[in-house]
């Protein structure tokens, strides 16, 4: 008998931002996301994506203010676990992004980075130390 297929195959974080077009370009200039379809005009939803794996960006409400969840580290809005953290790392320094926490590793195993969006959300990406090129 063949195991049932899985029910979740991914998930993606949805993160409140003041301005969706502002958000998405951060994503793809800084990060290497590309956003195939805005929703609303102006937009109020996007779903940037890279290497299979997507983030959402929803506008925040007239009057409400957009905040990160949190400003420390340890903590973060959305996590990626990518091949090499140290090439991506490379890539966004290279393209100007916001790197709030420069690649360090952790006694759980990761080696991470910090990075900072537009709207001041820390987004996270790690690899395994084993797998990493540093």
């Amino acid at each position: 008998m063949s195991p049932e297929p899985r029910q979740i195959g991914a998930a993606a974080a949805c993160l409140l931002v003041r301005d969706v077009r502002v958000a998405a370009d951060y994503y793809a200039e800084k990060l290497g996301f590309r956003t195939p379809q805005f929703y609303g005009e102006p937009p109020t939803f996007a779903i940037p994506q890279r290497d299979g794996q997507s983030i959402m960006l929803a506008r925040a409400n007239e009057g409400n203010s957009v905040h990160a969840n949190s400003t420390d580290f340890g903590m973060f809005s959305a996590y990626f676990w990518v091949r090499d953290v140290d090439a991506l790392h490379s890539e966004f320094t290279a393209n100007g992004a916001d790197i709030a926490q420069e690649p360090q590793d952790r006694e759980y195993g990761i080696r991470e980075i910090y990075v900072r969006d537009a709207d001041g959300h820390l987004i996270c990406f790690g690899s395994d130390i084993e797998e990493s090129t540093h």
